[in-house]
């Protein structure tokens, strides 16, 4: 599980003020502390925090209307991850339970609660 955080917090780093890798990242170590069990396919080399925030675009944009906006809400955001990385989604009723903080932190990077995917 070390070497899966330790790379996450290297991704997180060396994005200087990405806030979106920053905060995938600690979303995915509060996953981590909370499922070991799922450190192998978070340290999979070739699954990245950045990759991720394209998969969740790449959802978004299977959503957008007329006008070309597309957006997620938390929970499809959060699962669209987990998908990404080969994990279990959590069902939406258990994110505000084992997440908590993160969900607020998510809101306050996005207008309304909703994640804009692109």
């Amino acid at each position: 599980m070390e070497a899966a955080i330790a790379k996450l917090q290297a991704e997180m780093d060396g994005t200087g003020t990405n806030a979106y890798i920053k905060l995938i990242g600690d979303f995915l170590i509060k996953h981590l502390q909370a499922n070991p069990g799922s450190a192998d396919q978070v340290a999979a080399a070739d699954k990245t925090i950045a990759k991720s925030l394209l998969a969740m675009q790449t959802e978004a944009r299977k959503k957008a209307g007329a006008n070309g906006m597309a957006m997620l809400t938390d929970d499809e955001g959060y699962a669209v991850v987990l998908k990404y990385f080969g994990l279990e989604a959590v069902s939406p009723h258990r994110w505000s339970k084992r997440f908590r903080g993160l969900r607020s932190d998510w809101t306050n990077y996005y207008d309304g609660g909703t994640t804009c995917g692109i």
